[in-house]
């Protein structure tokens, strides 16, 4: 101790490689961080952390270094950013002060495998676990009201999302799927799911509610939806079939964008609008029918759609987008149902649609009769069954939805006396 009384501070402060302020500015805070050598980030004192953008927090240079962080007593919010690609990070510890943990907090934390979050916590941000791939499972606790979209998107090794039974806003089914209280909302799929029947309470799916789950092979979706967010399937690389009920009405931005294993797709005839980017560098997909119900279909909808080779387009669309159609470099055929004349008088983009303007228009595509070839998809115990009816011209429609069977279990089987 005597000899420890006479070394300098700075021999002291040995193990500390780097250190600062990250208080946010204006209103009294007065929070310092340190990084030592063993990769241990310590942010202390009291009040709100400031928020970044990238480059990111002042020790994002040091990133990769990062092993764990301790958050102490005092801090009330995480920052937006503020361990954005900590790529090392594994544990966090999060104190009972903290009130708020912004967007993008630990975005891309890709070693981190489990956090809690305390019961102080009010507001999750958008994005705030995004692409955290190696996070397994997640507890809401009851203090939670507020979860930004896409907050645990990209988490391809999530398991579930449990919410404490006292939360007012949130709650999961027994798979851990996140929903709000009363289940007509579908915030958040986890990442890890093969295949996933929503239930007939939902009405909405919400904003990424899919977001890159990479494993997701099917979705069943109920006549109960009415609406599905922005980039809800996008990513969702090994999706090969989609049928969106006739209760939608749009087709929103980035839906399917990248699904590159979608090689069919029924869009009902409620559907007006398909969205900027709905069907981008969907590459396996070969032919669409367009409904009649469609007048609009947007920038970029089909951009990259390199193995579409036909599309069928109805006589009500008045507009197609800039880029609806760039690259998509296997089309030949256009089957229009409306005369030259009216080809002539959409509003078609000339900006990088060339695959579109020089395929071949078959016009008054409308005499033709469909001769339909029937699919039964049998129900699981899960999902619903039903047949899907196709035209070699590219038209289909499902009908015959039978119920999912339900589980039948065994009486079981002893491993172990």
């Amino acid at each position: 101790l005597m000899i420890a009384s006479l070394l300098p501070a700075t021999a002291l402060a040995a193990d500390v490689v780097a250190s600062g302020t990250c208080g946010a500015e204006g209103d009294g805070s007065n929070l310092t961080w340190t990084l030592d050598r063993e990769g241990v980030l310590t942010i202390s004192g009291s009040g709100d952390m400031h928020g970044y953008a990238l480059p990111g927090a002042p020790w994002y240079g040091s990133r990769s270094r990062v092993k764990s962080a301790v958050i102490a007593e005092g801090v009330t919010s995480i920052g937006r950013y503020a361990f954005y690609g900590c790529t090392s990070l594994t544990s966090v510890t999060i104190p009972d002060s903290v009130t708020s943990i912004s967007s993008y907090t630990f975005a891309s934390c890709t070693s981190l495998t489990s956090v809690t979050i305390p019961n102080s916590v009010t507001s999750i941000g958008a994005d705030a676990f995004y692409d955290c791939t190696s996070l397994t499972s997640v507890t809401i606790p009851d203090s939670v009201t507020s979860i930004g979209d896409g907050a645990f998107a990209s988490c391809t090794s999530l398991t579930g999302i449990w919410v404490a039974e006292g939360n007012s806003h949130y709650a999961n089914d027994a798979s851990g799927v996140l929903f709000n209280k009363d289940k007509t909302t579908l915030v958040q799929c986890p990442g890890a799911f093969a295949a996933y029947a929503i239930p007939d309470s939902v009405t909405s799916i919400g904003e990424k509610a899919f977001y890159y789950s990479t494993s997701l092979t099917s979705v069943t979706i109920p006549d109960s939806v009415t609406s599905i967010g922005q980039h809800a399937f996008q990513g969702c690389k090994s999706l090969t079939s989609v049928t969106i009920p006739d209760s939608v009405t749009s087709i929103s931005s980035c839906t399917f964008a990248s699904c590159i294993s979608l090689t069919s797709v029924t869009i009902p005839n409620s559907v007006a609008s398909i969205g900027d980017g709905a069907f981008y560098y969907c590459t396996s997909l070969t032919s669409v029918t367009v409904p009649d119900s469609v007048t609009l279909i947007d920038n970029g909808a089909f951009q990259g759609c390199t193995s579409l080779t036909s599309v069928t387009i109805p006589d009500s669309v008045t507009s197609i987008g800039e880029y609806a159609f760039y690259d998509c470099t296997s089309l030949t055929d256009v089957y229009y149902a409306g005369s030259e004349a009216q080809w002539k008088a959409i509003s078609i983009s000339s900006n990088r649609n060339d695959d579109l303007l020089t395929a071949n228009i078959h016009y008054n595509y409308g005499s033709h009769t469909h001769s339909y070839k029937a699919v039964v998809t049998a129900p699981t115990c899960t999902a619903k069954g039903y047949t899907t009816h196709t035209c070699a011209c590219g038209d289909s429609y499902v009908d015959t939805y039978v119920d999912a069977l339900g589980h039948a279990w065994d009486n079981g089987k002893v491993t172990k006396e």
